[in-house]
């Protein structure tokens, strides 16, 4: 079978990174929603990330985020480790 040459120059590190994360978030915010057995429409819910990038890249992509959760507000704020 033949395979795809994938060429790494177009790759953009920054993008992937953002997309995982985003992924990641939409992910986690099912589960919440799922496991605390909340409405289909949740009004709110705060993201507590790691680091500030993580932030930015949340913000970035806030309105995917809020349409695949099905928030009307998702608040991020950096957790900072004490």
């Amino acid at each position: 079978m033949m395979m795809a040459v994938s060429r790494e120059s177009l790759i953009d590190v920054n993008i992937e990174t953002a997309v995982s994360r985003m992924q990641t978030v939409i992910e986690l915010g099912r589960v919440i929603r799922d496991r605390r057995t909340l409405p289909m429409k949740v009004s709110h819910l705060l993201c507590m990330l790691s680091n500030y990038s993580c932030v930015l890249d949340a913000r970035m992509c806030l309105v995917l985020l809020l349409f695949s959760v099905c928030l009307s507000v998702l608040q991020t704020v950096l957790h900072e480790a004490v």
